[in-house]
């Protein structure tokens, strides 16, 4: 009874979270809340994980591409490049050496200005994304190395704010997937672990041309699991 209320409890958690999230796309909403509510019933299998993660990641830098191909000399342009990140997973080891795991990561956001004889603005690009991996692991001390690779479905927007601007724009992509890291048990249910993931070929709308442009992105992320 204890694990049921548990990863119930993981649930509400986990769909609050994305509601929350910077991106909120309902498909997104649909898809991993279907995953959790799946967990519902499967966390009482040996191995299965539920946990969350906190991080940093990585946004394309436009600010060379704007200075030049929009606002020209005497023009100042200026951007965040790196967010803070949330995201919460599940999955499982098969065995000390395979496993897999989904997951929703808020990948946050980032701001730019520019100012210039001519026009003033900003901007603010935002990002999320859903993934299914693969994991391989090597047991070493008293955690596990591990590594992953698999796929992602990713929704970023840009929010622009100057007079001559185009609207906000939202673009969908999916591409590869990969990362790894190390997890250290503390108790046989509770661990921690610290990772690292690429997004490569994230789509991103381009400040200074409005094209769609394939980016990587970066996480580098800490968390805890609970293991039922």
């Amino acid at each position: 009874m204890y694990f049921r209320g548990t990863s119930e409890a993981a649930v509400v958690i986990g769909i609050r979270a994305i509601s929350k999230s910077t991106m909120g796309a309902n498909k997104m909403k649909k898809i991993l809340a279907i995953v959790l509510l799946s967990a519902t019933f499967t966390a009482h299998a040996e191995g299965f994980s539920i946990g969350g993660d906190i991080g940093m990641v990585t946004y394309p830098d436009y600010t060379s591409d704007i200075q030049t191909l929009w606002l020209g000399p005497n023009s100042s342009v200026s951007q965040n490049l790196v967010s803070a990140t949330l995201d919460i997973h599940g999955g499982q080891w098969i065995n000390d050496y395979f496993g897999w795991e989904v997951g929703f990561a808020d990948l946050g956001s980032v701001s730019g200005s520019y100012n210039s004889a001519i026009v003033n603005g900003s901007y603010k690009y935002s990002a999320a994304a859903l993934h299914v991996a693969a994991l391989g692991g090597i047991p070493l001390g008293k955690g596990k190395l591990f590594g992953k690779a698999g796929l992602f479905s990713a929704t970023t927007k840009l929010e622009d704010n100057c007079f001559v601007c185009i609207p906000s724009q939202t673009l969908s992509s999916t591409g590869l997937m990969i990362g790894g890291g190390y997890e250290l048990w503390f108790t046989p249910h509770i661990s921690g672990r610290v990772g690292l993931n690429l997004y490569n070929g994230v789509k991103f709308i381009n400040e200074a041309t409005y094209a769609a442009e394939s980016k990587s992105m970066l996480q580098a992320a800490v968390g805890a699991n609970f293991t039922f």
